[in-house]
């Protein structure tokens, strides 16, 4: 056993001693992509201390060994024991249904939402969510339009989550005007919703309209995030309004946001669109966290523009940091060594 799967063993022991046992979050700790890549399995151990703590709850246990079995990538398995369960859910539905979806086994995920249909199961929240998000996968806009009146039918369409997961299936599709329309229509909007609302504009060049969206935002006193932010900035430089990303950039720093990997790199890309290596040279310098897209965009900037000392040093720097290259870093550092 790998020594990654006996810290998940540990860790879900110690949950379990001190009675804060969770399974999702024992889940969490496996860091499943991964295992599954290097071909790690849950050993007998695990799921032993898994399913104990659900003795008492048994639709919880069973809906947790899917859980586990579809995390393992062991979706026969998972089915035969769904297909075996006297009495069926709506959760035992959506795990199974979010199961053939990650195993791109999107007809089948259609299956099981048109038998959970047949049988009377609970059409909440949590079941259209992951629908949609299986017709994302599959790029069908048109099986989309038809779950949203259904949708419609039930009155569910103003549901913040549900709202949210239409945004997103139809920004993908590229139906703007379907987006505003469900926008208009979620009855309390969060975050998710705005920011899904501002991608979709950026994502469709609608420029005017994003910044439109942005300052309503800040009418009504909602705080931006930074996927809020990094969207706003290429909303900024689509339309080459650098005076006001220079404003974002502010409110970025105004607001002591963690500068992440999704608003770094817009930051960058701005400064460097705008000729400042400097400044984008801070804003690199100031992540806490850097993986190897900032790494290969700084290098890549500093090659285009002929700085070959800078681009080597950066990539030494990067070695020493433990970051793997990938290929557009060696094509940037060939691009150096051309010019050397």
């Amino acid at each position: 056993m790998s020594y990654s799967m006996e810290c998940l063993n540990d860790g879900c022991q110690r949950f379990k001693t001190r009675g804060t046992f969770s399974p999702q979050a024992a889940l969490s700790l496996q860091g499943q992509e991964e295992e599954q890549k290097r071909g790690e399995q849950f050993d007998s151990r695990v799921y032993t201390t898994l399913l104990k703590d659900c003795n008492d709850d048994p639709v919880r246990g069973k809906a947790l060994h899917c859980h586990v079995l579809k995390s393992a990538d062991l979706l026969n398995d998972a089915r035969k024991l769904f297909d075996e369960m006297p009495t069926k859910n709506t959760i035992s539905f959506v795990t199974l249904i979010q199961g053939q979806k990650h195993s791109f086994r999107y007809l089948k995920g259609i299956h099981l939402f048109q038998r959970l249909h047949r049988e009377g199961q609970e059409m909440n929240p949590f079941v259209f969510t992951a629908m949609l998000d299986l017709l994302v996968d599959m790029e069908w806009a048109e099986l989309c339009r038809m779950l949203h009146c259904y949708i419609c039918k039930l009155g569910r369409e103003s549901n913040t989550f549900v709202g949210a997961a239409l945004i997103d299936a139809y920004s993908v599709c590229g139906y703007v005007q379907s987006v505003r329309e469900v926008f208009n229509g979620v009855a309390s909007m969060d975050m998710v919703c705005w920011t899904g609302m501002l991608t979709c504009y950026a994502e469709n060049d609608c420029f005017e309209e994003a910044l439109e969206l942005f300052s309503g935002m800040r009418v009504r006193g909602l705080k931006p995030n930074n996927y809020t932010f990094a969207c706003m900035l290429k909303v900024c430089l689509g339309s080459e309004a650098f005076n006001l990303a220079k404003c974002v950039n502010g409110c970025v720093l105004k607001t002591r946001y963690e500068l992440d990997i999704y608003v770094g790199v817009s930051l960058l890309e701005f400064y460097t669109k705008m000729g400042d290596l400097g400044d984008a040279q801070f804003i690199f310098d100031e992540m806490p966290k850097k993986d190897v897209i900032p790494w290969s965009f700084m290098i890549a900037r500093y090659a285009q523009r002929g700085l070959s000392i800078e681009a080597v040093g950066l990539f030494c720097w990067m070695r020493q940091e433990f970051v793997i290259p990938n290929e557009y870093t060696f094509a940037s550092l060939l691009q150096t060594c051309a010019t050397m």
